[in-house]
């Protein structure tokens, strides 16, 4: 949400970025879609960075995110193919304007409350993006 006053434009708003594997119910995590749809409503602008193939199939997901991701692709030495998600995360804070850009999502190897392995190196990309990190558990136990 924005307003004008004084003819500048101000801004009521965060850019929340969620992963989907291992931090999405639908896909082995605790963050319910629900609180994706409360963030929406109360003006966010709510995005999925991750499997957003899985995310797609949700009926009327395009009501739940602002956006999907469009990751660079790219190849590492031992030849795994990967959406680097820094480069994505740098790249909305450029053109989308917030008042914060907050990253939810997995520390590579870690074990969720859920009991799953978590296998993205979200907290690393959040980092490198100067994006605030918050594990898909405490999003889940309501810290924001």
């Amino acid at each position: 949400m924005f307003f004008i006053e004084n003819r500048r434009t101000v801004l009521c708003q965060n850019c929340i970025l969620f992963d989907c594997d291992e931090t999405l119910e639908i896909s082995n995590g605790p963050v319910k879609l629900q609180s994706l749809v409360d963030l929406r409503i109360a003006g966010h602008v709510v995005g999925i960075c991750g499997n957003w193939g899985l995310f797609v199939k949700i009926p009327g997901w395009q009501h739940i995110a602002s956006f999907i991701n469009c990751c660079l692709v790219v190849q590492d030495q031992n030849g795994n193919i990967y959406g680097d998600k820094a480069w994505f995360l740098s790249e909305l804070k450029k053109y989308i304007p917030a008042d914060e850009y907050v990253h939810v999502g997995n520390e590579f190897g870690r074990t969720n409350s859920l009991g799953f392995v978590c296998g993205s190196h979200d907290g690393d990309a959040a980092r490198k993006a100067n994006w605030r990190f918050l594990l898909e558990d405490e999003f889940s136990r309501g810290m924001r």
